[in-house]
């Protein structure tokens, strides 16, 4: 199966050493649960100029080459890379933060075909994955709605009451190795 698989907080735990740059910047204490929805800039309400002043600190600390791997992706995703093909699909713009990116992923051992970084939306129907694991609720909803098969890694800023059938809610890495274990035994059986 082709699977595209998001980096920040699915691959890497973005929130944990951003969270004191952020309180820093902002002069006020910010929480993990107070991210309710996907763009930090919204959550904790602050100025375009900020975030831009961030993202040069971002830069300037070299927190992307030395974010911590979420729990349990590193073997769950070479355990996945070993019979499917896995794609890591990042909206991070690829001329600020491609090599680093790129450099981060080699350098934690994490086995891919591809990295693909986009504009907008993650995965258009042309690239035919077949699994995507996520956290933008958005995302995952316009990938389900095109059949992809989505596991919505759970956070704060995703949530909702109902999501569609073939979009699963998952806890850790773990759920979704079993999750595409269990979708390739279906596949297998419906022939």
């Amino acid at each position: 199966m082709k699977i595209g698989i998001d980096i920040d907080g699915v691959t890497a735990d973005f929130v944990t050493p951003f969270l004191p740059l952020l309180k820093r910047f902002l002069g006020r204490n910010v929480y993990y649960e107070d991210i309710t929805t996907y763009r930090f800039q919204d959550a904790f309400d602050y100025s375009s100029e900020m975030e831009s002043r961030l993202q040069d600190e971002i830069d300037r600390v070299n927190l992307l080459r030395h974010l911590p791997l979420m729990p349990g992706s590193l073997e769950s995703i070479n355990r996945l890379a070993r019979d499917h093909a896995v794609h890591f699909v990042t909206a991070r713009p690829e001329d600020r933060w491609g090599a680093t990116t790129r450099d981060w992923l080699d350098n934690c051992g994490l086995e891919y075909c591809s990295v693909m970084f986009r504009k907008g939306r993650k995965a258009e129907v042309d690239d035919r994955f077949d699994v995507f694991v996520e956290d933008r609720l958005e995302t995952a909803l316009e990938l389900a709605d095109v059949g992809i098969r989505v596991f919505l890694f759970n956070h704060p800023w995703n949530q909702v009451e109902v999501l569609p059938v073939n979009c699963s809610r998952v806890q850790m890495w773990q759920e979704i190795e079993t999750g595409v274990t269990d979708l390739r035994t279906d596949q297998s059986n419906s022939v």
